[in-house]
């Protein structure tokens, strides 16, 4: 008589949402036969001939003593780590930076230029995706990081979500087979392309130079304006502060990457 002729089921339920599906099945099992290898394990699909539900695996065992010479074997069932569940989840937490020092401002009632640094902080959006990707998306991973959506994307301009990593919570079975990779991509995003830096104005050189700055004492010497004594002298066509990218043998800071198509990232209404 093989264990299934001994095993009675105690109950069994079966739970489904959004995410997937969950289950649980609990048998009255002999305590010689709770180890038995025709029970489940972490791993195996939901009870069938052959299996009715494929992607309800096996996630959790429990035992708890019952009645004289026999044990409560529950097994817990979920397409939470599975492969062909599919879904996403986003979550965001926003913070602030500091972008900029200021430079370039005037003092509104004074008139001179701020000469001290004054942080200026600016609103960024943590955001995140979670989803379940087979196999772990390890090589997409290294060809998006630190760099920015090309186009368009989960509502944020092209330029403006920087990629900053991803986590990985992977599943195995007996086997050493991959059966669910839960991923969690971090993306920080603003309102400013991640490219532009605020662009102090340029201040001017002497002939020594040294930083150039106005002078009030020798008007037969270079910079003299007594109402601007001691405040910085900038290069004429470069005096107004703004937004700008840096560049560098013509690369920007942040090279640009297609996310949905690397990342194979699901897009929203309105994404390029």
């Amino acid at each position: 008589m093989g264990l299934s002729d001994k095993l009675s089921i105690a109950g069994m339920t079966l739970h489904q949402d959004a995410k997937g599906m969950t289950g649980m099945r609990s048998y009255l099992v002999p305590e010689a036969d709770i180890f038995n290898t025709e029970l489940p394990v972490p791993g195996y699909p939901w009870p069938g001939p052959p299996s009715v539900l494929p992607q309800l695996l096996c996630v959790e065992a429990n035992w708890r003593e019952e009645e004289a010479g026999y044990w409560r074997a529950e097994y817990k069932y979920s397409t939470e780590r599975t492969l062909g569940d599919e879904f996403a989840e986003v979550s965001t937490d926003w913070s602030l930076e500091t972008v900029d020092h200021t430079r370039g401002y005037e003092w509104e009632s004074a008139g001179y230029p701020v000469d001290i640094d004054i942080p200026t902080l600016s609103p960024v959006m943590d955001y995140t995706m979670r989803l379940r990707i087979n196999p772990p998306p390890y090589d997409a991973v290294r060809d998006a990081i630190n760099k920015v959506n090309e186009k368009k994307f989960r509502g944020f301009e092209a330029g403006c979500l920087r990629f900053d990593g991803c986590y990985t919570n992977e599943s195995y079975d007996i086997d050493g087979q991959v059966i669910g990779c839960q991923t969690v991509y971090k993306f920080a995003g603003r309102d400013v392309d991640w490219n532009y830096c605020w662009r102090p104005p340029l201040q001017a050189r002497d002939s020594y130079g040294n930083p150039a700055y106005y002078q009030g004492q020798d008007n037969s010497k270079d910079f003299y304006d007594t109402a601007l004594d001691g405040q910085p002298v900038y290069v004429t066509a470069y005096a107004t502060p703004a937004w700008d990218k840096p560049v560098f043998g013509g690369n920007y800071r942040y090279d640009t990457c297609d996310f949905a198509d690397v990342l194979g990232l699901p897009k929203i209404v309105g994404d390029g």
